[in-house]
């Protein structure tokens, strides 16, 4: 399936919820049609806004990936919902340009208070548990060091095909926003690895060669897709954000999309699988 540009919505009342997370996203109901509700990010009125670019990025690396994750569009938050914020985390003149906001799913729960509520050794209620391990490939590949198992940063989803893994939060990818210095492997810690689920849940196939071996390969696959498809993503960037494509393409292709990057993924995942067991 070809990738499309995001929709564009407007938000239409004042937002029911601010969230005092690390990105101080609002919930907002949106112009899409349904009244659908959507957390909405912004870049704390910083131009450019690398870090709403940066989940932009990941959304669609993500599709290419197989891998779900709330729908997302680019809102335009009306001023005068959110003129009567009086909070210094969620300034009015943060809305000022297009912010970047995804679905909000009421099924869907965070991945650690799930985990707290159903005993996670009933395998059968997952489609998919190995989406958990390309996750992990994906989140080695592209650096992101903001999904750990005391902030897995996935909503627990329930489909008709059973309970599903959808990765959120991206903002932080290229090992905090900086990809400009290069790349940097990551170590047990810093991935959702080390969450016990992870052994309950896939038991032995984190020792199945055979299955580590075709996830890797796939993954492989999904990245020269991705590589493909980077100057149709960089074109869905708001004109608003002022992010020089240009620049970014390059320090794609210079470290996320290098030789040595992509081949040395292997070896991190096998050898965090191991230090694991």
């Amino acid at each position: 399936m070809p990738l499309k540009s995001l929709q564009k919505y407007q938000s239409i009342e004042a937002p029911s919820k601010l969230y005092e997370t690390n990105t101080r996203p609002i919930l907002v109901s949106v112009s899409d049609g349904h009244f659908n509700s959507y957390v909405v990010k912004h870049n704390s009125g910083l131009i450019p806004c690398e870090k709403l670019a940066y989940e932009l990025i990941s959304y669609y690396f993500l599709k290419l990936w197989g891998l779900n994750t709330p729908k997302a569009s680019i809102i335009e938050v009306d001023q005068s919902h959110v003129l009567g914020i009086s909070s210094p985390r969620h300034q009015p003149r943060f809305f000022q340009v297009p912010c970047w906001g995804t679905i909000f799913h009421s099924e869907s729960t965070e991945f650690l208070q799930f985990f707290e509520q159903l005993p996670y050794y009933e395998r059968e209620k997952f489609n998919n548990p190995t989406d958990l391990l390309r996750i992990v490939l994906f989140d080695i590949w592209v650096s992101n060091d903001d999904r750990t198992a005391n902030n897995p940063n996935i909503l627990v989803v329930s489909t008709e095909r059973g309970f599903e893994f959808w990765p959120i939060d991206h903002e932080a990818i290229f090992n905090g926003n900086n990809l400009g210095r290069g790349l940097y492997e990551l170590g047990l810690h810093d991935t959702l690895l080390y969450h016990p689920a992870l052994k309950n849940l896939l038991g032995r196939m984190l020792k199945d060669t055979q299955i580590l071996e075709e996830l890797i390969q796939e993954a492989y696959v999904c990245i020269e897709v991705c590589q493909q498809n980077i100057p149709l993503i960089l074109s869905f960037l708001p004109k608003e954000w002022q992010i020089n494509s240009a620049n970014l393409e390059q320090l794609l292709r210079t470290y996320l999309f290098s030789d040595d990057w992509v081949l040395r993924l292997r070896n991190t995942f096998l050898s965090l699988i191991q230090e694991l067991s």
